[in-house]
């Protein structure tokens, strides 16, 4: 019994450590540095086949995102006009749309320098951004920043801020125009993930 109750408290003692939050900044860094090596590893592969792009990005992009945040916070108030099936079949169609924008730069990506800088809050909702810059051959350098908030016990990405310019924020616009003018229904139906 002695035995027992020593085990179960040097295991209540251990498990803070095990269960440590990753810093937002190692979670792009790791998540960056993971893509490049696959990138490297298999250039050809994945220009040729689009579903192992699929598969790369399942495995280690869409995990670090909040997809569902992201896609509540597009729509902003049209969000809640929208019914439970409509909600999810537009969070795929949107989680799709973004993930093929970044997997674009991304495989634009050639051996260039990626840099960072210092993590810091923005907005007043506990949001912190990540910035990462990628230097570009007869360019000028790439700036993204990763607005990332913590959810549980983990550090997700809300917005992508591709040289200064805020993925939801421009999406925003333009959804709403578009909803406005031609009607919720017609809105949806673009997403081929909801006529499926």
């Amino acid at each position: 019994m002695k035995l027992t109750s020593l085990l179960i408290t040097l295991l209540l003692v251990t498990l803070p450590v095990s269960a440590e939050i990753q810093t937002e900044e190692s979670v792009i860094k790791e998540t960056t540095t993971s893509v490049l090596k696959q990138l490297n590893e298999n250039r050809d592969r994945l220009k040729n086949e689009p579903q192992y792009i699929q598969k790369l990005v399942n495995e280690l992009i869409i995990p670090h995102f909040d997809f569902e945040l992201m896609s509540e916070l597009v729509l902003g108030s049209y969000w809640q006009k929208f019914n439970q099936v409509q909600q999810s079949c537009f969070i795929s169609g949107f989680r799709n749309l973004l993930v093929e924008r970044y997997a674009y730069i991304l495989l634009s990506y050639d051996d260039h320098e990626i840099s960072y800088g210092a993590s810091k809050y923005i907005g007043n909702k506990g949001y912190k951004l990540v910035s990462q810059t990628i230097s570009r051959e007869g360019a000028k350098p790439l700036p993204i920043g990763y607005a990332m908030q913590l959810t549980g016990d983990e550090w997700k990405v809300v917005d992508l801020i591709i040289d200064e310019i805020s993925l939801i924020r421009g999406y925003s616009g333009m959804f709403q125009s578009w909803i406005h003018t031609q009607g919720r229904d017609y809105f949806i139906s673009n997403f081929s993930e909801c006529n499926e």
